[in-house]
């Protein structure tokens, strides 16, 4: 689930998810919540607070569109995440430009010895796919593996109905 930065740093924001998930009796281990690097801007003491008390509760957390804005090396050995997702714009060029192959290969490794999942971003050609895979990413998102969908046509997908 996407959460913005605004949404974040509302003080009512933990007990409505609290209550949420009491109300619709949800699992919280089933829910990954996506935030992006911005939230750390300004007081990230009480962001990564929060993010410990989230995932007490089993939330998992996510760290979107990594590597595009205020990111560090730093943030990763200080915040509690679960996954890392690397931007689009890394994989762009991540087959044409050699420094970016090397950043690219660098966080992959670093994130995956650091115990968090990983997953590559905006993945369209089949190049980068391969030279992903050859790096150990397991996950990758992208065009190449498909499009946004309709529920009906998600639902055919997994009956294996689909012309996917």
């Amino acid at each position: 689930i996407n959460i913005s930065g605004i949404q974040f740093k509302d003080s009512l924001f933990e007990k409505n998810v609290e209550a949420l998930f009491e109300q619709h009796r949800i699992d919280p281990s089933k829910i990954e919540f996506e935030i992006t690097e911005s939230v750390f801007m300004g007081d990230s003491k009480s962001v990564i607070e929060l993010l410990e008390r989230l995932r007490t509760l089993g939330i998992k957390i996510s760290i979107d569109d990594f590597g595009t804005g205020y990111s560090s090396l730093a943030y990763l050995k200080n915040i509690p995440i679960d996954t890392l997702k690397i931007d689009k714009s890394f994989i762009d060029s991540v087959i044409t430009e050699e420094t970016t192959s090397i950043i690219t290969t660098g966080i992959i490794d670093i994130v995956k010895k650091l115990g968090y999942e990983i997953i590559a971003e905006g993945v369209e050609t089949a190049e980068q796919f391969d030279f992903l895979k050859s790096i150990n990413c397991d996950n990758i998102q992208g065009y190449l593996l498909g499009h946004p969908m309709r529920y009906d046509d998600v639902c055919e997908l997994l009956k294996g109905n689909s012309k996917f």
